[in-house]
């Protein structure tokens, strides 16, 4: 049985009733799935061309041959915490590395206090490494303006996509936003 197709217990239940004879087969969404990752791609492309159409003087203006930035999604969660200190601690990452945390949040220094909330354990010359935006995965453009979108885009040269939205009784349409969508952009 499962779980995305039947959130709560009494649907699993009455599943599990209905399979014994036959009635309830509940594999993987995967059509549904496939069909949310096809418009997540769409929707990607979309709202890149839109952005170059609209911005090509800052384009232009703006760009930048050094690409040294690492963004980083999902910093506050565990595993984007623990991403967060070993690329600060690391020798292979190089000094002259950046690293960008995209994080939900109202606005840049409450992105940054969050960030550094899950940072105790590095030390502050590490912490100089780094920098906190708000944006949000689950947005177009990550919840950036246009020019600071095109800003990052120049200098990002590896984009680690930690974030998710993880609920094991919300129904697949719930997630699809920062969990697949997210993901095409």
């Amino acid at each position: 049985a499962d779980l995305i197709a039947h959130p709560t217990p009494a649907r699993m239940a009455r599943c599990l009733q209905l399979a014994k004879t036959g009635g309830c087969i509940a594999g993987p969404p995967t059509a549904s799935l496939h069909r949310h990752v096809q418009q997540a791609q769409q929707l990607a492309k979309t709202e890149i061309l839109s952005v170059l159409q609209c911005c090509p003087h800052e384009r232009s203006s703006s760009r930048s041959n050094a690409r040294n930035t690492i963004l980083l999604t999902g910093v506050t969660g565990t595993l984007g915490s623990q991403l967060l200190r070993d690329f600060l601690v690391s020798a292979d990452i190089g000094e002259d590395k950046r690293i960008v945390c995209l994080v939900r949040a109202a606005d840049d220094q409450a992105a940054l206090e969050r960030t550094q909330s899950a940072l105790l354990t590095v030390s502050r010359e590490m912490r100089l490494r780094m920098t906190a935006i708000a944006g949000d995965v689950a947005a177009p453009l990550l919840g950036l303006s246009p020019s600071a979108w095109l800003a990052l885009a120049d200098t990002v040269c590896t984009v680690v996509h930690a974030a998710a939205v993880v609920d094991r009784v919300a129904p697949l349409s719930a997630l699809v936003g920062a969990n697949v969508h997210a993901t095409a952009r």
